[in-house]
């Protein structure tokens, strides 16, 4: 008799924790998910001159970014990061909700999935990534030139300051 209450004492408090840890999991899970759908906000600053920004000129289709110095809440340097089953990101502009692209020759803001749109970032330490679109450009900061309005646009990877962000 005594036997069978232990056996049954010890069958509940395995049971209550099997029970504590399903809910853990499931907390930890419904986290995850979370993440996984929040909508990561960040400005893109410069190696070169972390005070400037990558900015939208406009809101227009097709507009290419430049850079401008960065203004507190200003919506034109907000951008969203995606993250695609391929391990590539998409970089939306929170306030179009274009995403940015390479063509050719230039970087533009485009509708989803139109041309080159996804992108590794490589880690260069200290928060500094390349951002490589899958052919190989990237995205650069040309001659280093740190002026508002200075252009942006695709370059050969090279690693130097001008193609590392923040």
């Amino acid at each position: 008799d005594n036997k069978i209450k232990e056996l049954k004492k010890r069958f509940d408090e395995i049971k209550s924790e099997l029970n504590n840890k399903i809910e853990k999991n499931n907390d930890l899970e419904n986290s995850i998910n979370k993440l996984n759908n929040s909508k990561i906000r960040f400005t893109i600053r410069s190696r070169c001159a972390l005070n400037k920004c990558l900015d939208m000129k406009s809101l227009h289709y097709g507009n290419s970014p430049h850079l401008w110095d960065y203004g507190h809440h200003n919506a034109n340097q907000i951008f969203e990061l995606e993250k695609n089953n391929d391990g590539t990101y998409s970089i939306k502009s929170s306030n179009s909700g274009l995403y940015l692209g390479l063509d050719s020759d230039r970087i533009a803001f485009r509708w989803k999935n139109e041309n080159k749109q996804t992108f590794y970032l490589h880690h260069f330490g200290d928060g500094y990534y390349l951002i490589q679109e899958k052919s190989g450009g990237v995205i650069d900061l040309y001659g280093s030139n740190t002026s508002n309005g200075a252009n942006i646009g695709k370059w050969s990877r090279n690693n130097d300051n001008n193609q590392q962000w923040k």
